[in-house]
């Protein structure tokens, strides 16, 4: 969930798309506000951007939170429905699945040089 602009968004993902909707009205309700079918795990909201994780496809998608654009796609390995975690400017996103019978895994770190 995100706040801002006078708007609360709520983003939700899953593998058949990501969006947005907003609660509108005296008896409130969900109005979409923006779609796309690229899948994605349990979308992340943290300095005003959304981070949102295409599993399928193995990449982290930078969001603008208000229209859905793409403003960033970072390459990651494929996974099983990993979400991001963002914390101390740092982007962490560990990739994987318990279906390929791996004994390892990786974690992917994100951060603005000098940070």
């Amino acid at each position: 969930m995100w706040t801002g602009s006078g708007r609360i968004l709520i983003f939700v993902g899953d593998d058949s798309g990501t969006g947005a909707y907003t609660l509108t009205g005296g008896r409130p309700r969900l109005r979409g506000v923006w779609e796309d079918s690229t899948p994605g795990t349990s979308p992340v909201v943290a300095g005003g951007l959304l981070y949102v994780y295409d599993e399928l496809e193995g990449k982290l998608l930078v969001r603008s939170p208000t229209s859905g654009a793409v403003l960033r796609s970072l390459p990651v390995p494929a996974g099983h429905w990993n979400s991001p975690i963002v914390v101390g400017g740092r982007i962490i996103l560990p990739t994987g699945s318990y279906h390929d019978s791996s004994s390892s895994t990786e974690i992917e770190i994100y951060h603005l040089p000098g940070a």
